[in-house]
């Protein structure tokens, strides 16, 4: 018989619902419990596990799951709370979203995600370590600006701190990419291209390794930088980005701002969208939309960005 399981994790516990048993079960979050849960679902072949990432407290269960040959799938939590309630399910407590999980993996039945590499889950928490790093000095340093000479010395004292540990962290990133070849050649290519160095570069190493394998409408979808129509009866509503990775969809805008002043064919194409009557932000989503299916090729197709045809010069405006 086909298994079908839910988790919910909290940081002390996990609440587990199984299609095939009416009791649910509460295990902790560790090592033991995950134990008792592997345990649990070792009679079933290939179990369906849908859970939701919850901050980092997921990590240890799903490494273990995937240990013992039982790889979960992570659901975006907005899907999940939505299809909750299109089957009428208002109320919100770890055992009900547990529920709610396994009927939704029975229904969708989720293909797995992929577990990535120790090198990547590293790169990935140093990644948001660095980002908080950055939110913590832009808020010193707005302090600053406003402090009496009762507080100045202290935010000075704060604001050079972070930045010492922010060099710091960012010393080891560059040490976890040239430590992993597979990580760190990607990220040397992606750097061809304009716009990438040493901030964009890493994050859509880590965010995006769907670089090469899906489809630019997918990629767009996944990163951010896709618009998606609103449209009802004879309303035609504004097309508008929605959802997708949020490091990812910073990332690019970053990018295409620095493209679009530096890379000829960018800022060409840039300047056609303005011409057209785009609105400047609009603009720039489209410019880093068509950089992104660039870059998935480069990566599918091993060229750098001097390789690509864009690279080359061809579709640069023909002068009058």
């Amino acid at each position: 018989m086909e298994q079908f399981v839910g988790i919910d994790v909290s940081k002390a516990q996990l609440d587990i619902v199984l299609s095939t048993q009416r009791r649910p079960l509460r295990v902790t979050n560790d090592a033991t419990g995950w134990a008792r849960l592997i345990a649990r679902l070792a009679p079933t072949t290939a179990p369906c596990i849908v859970l939701e990432p919850t901050s980092t407290y997921h990590v240890g269960v799903v490494l273990a799951l995937a240990e013992a040959g039982m790889p979960a799938s992570l659901v975006n939590p907005r899907w999940a709370r939505a299809f909750a309630e299109s089957e009428g399910t208002l109320a919100k407590t770890d055992r009900v979203d547990a529920g709610v999980l396994a009927r939704y993996a029975a229904q969708r039945q989720p293909a797995p995600t992929a577990v990535p590499s120790a090198a990547l889950r590293e790169l990935r928490e140093l990644l948001t370590c660095r980002d908080g790093l950055v939110q913590m000095r832009v808020m010193a340093l707005n302090r600053l600006e406003t402090a009496t000479a009762a507080t100045a010395a202290i935010h000075r004292t704060v604001t050079a701190q972070l930045a010492v540990q922010q060099a710091e962290v960012e010393a080891r990133i560059a040490a976890v990419l040239a430590a992993d070849a597979d990580l760190g050649d990607r990220e040397q290519q992606l750097r061809t291209a304009p716009g990438v160095g040493p901030v964009v570069g890493p994050v859509l190493v880590a965010e995006l390794p769907e670089l090469g394998l899906l489809d630019g409408k997918a990629l767009a979808a996944l990163a951010g930088v896709a618009p998606h129509p609103h449209e009802s009866g004879r309303q035609r509503g504004p097309r508008r980005t929605r959802g997708g990775r949020r490091p990812v969809t910073r990332a690019l805008y970053q990018m295409a701002l620095t493209a679009v002043r530096w890379d000829p064919a960018m800022g060409a194409h840039y300047r056609q969208l303005r011409e057209r009557g785009k609105p400047p932000t609009v603009a720039l989503i489209a410019v880093a939309r068509r950089m992104l299916g660039i870059l998935t090729a480069m990566v599918r197709d091993g060229l750098t960005w001097q390789q690509t045809r864009v690279g080359q010069g061809a579709f640069l405006p023909q002068a009058a």
